[in-house]
């Protein structure tokens, strides 16, 4: 669906995160809807992957809202 899904999900976390020059945590986060990135972080998250950063925006909101779906029980 996304340009850059296959992309990352052949990396680890740790390795992303040491693309970007954050934490594993912060990923980890990201990635399962826990918390939102900074604009500034989607916009490098988007160049590292060679997105669109409107996709990504896409990718991390759809992440988000199946995170608060799950938690607001």
């Amino acid at each position: 669906m996304l340009c850059y899904s296959a992309d990352m999900e052949e990396l680890t976390q740790q390795e992303i995160a040491d693309k970007l020059g954050v934490s594993q945590a912060n990923v980890s986060r990201w990635l399962s809807g826990k918390h939102a990135p900074r604009k500034a972080t989607v916009h490098q998250l988007a160049k590292a992957f060679d997105c669109d950063t409107i996709r990504m925006y896409e990718y991390l909101l759809d992440r988000r809202i199946a995170y608060l779906r799950k938690n607001s029980k």
